[in-house]
């Protein structure tokens, strides 16, 4: 929202209380927590795409490439720790951190 106004959500006595709020108006909505989970697992979603301009279908896919990726290299730097008899946490290490470079 813009500089004057708000969004806020809490929990009271097991309902989401959502509010949003500008210089003129402010409007509350009480959700039970599946309805309230269901609305922001739709605006993640709308929000993904206006951001990537990709689909939920495409970020599976996405998704799919990647853990296909990773995996034969975890699996090739398995192999070649067992090929050269690295003690598995030297691997394990190694591993770990070919992940973190992907991830961030």
């Amino acid at each position: 929202m813009s500089e004057s106004g708000y969004i806020e959500v809490e929990e009271r006595n097991g309902a989401i209380i959502v509010t949003l709020s500008n210089s003129e108006n402010e409007i509350y909505s009480i959700l039970p927590p599946q309805q309230a989970q269901d609305v922001a697992e739709a605006i993640a979603k709308h929000a993904y795409h206006a951001q990537t301009g990709r689909t939920e279908l495409s970020k599976k896919i996405m998704q799919s490439n990647f853990n296909t990726k990773m995996l034969t290299r975890i699996t090739n730097r398995i192999k070649r720790g067992q090929e050269k008899s690295e003690l598995p946490g030297y691997t394990a290490a190694d591993i770990l951190n070919m992940v973190w470079t992907e991830v961030t």
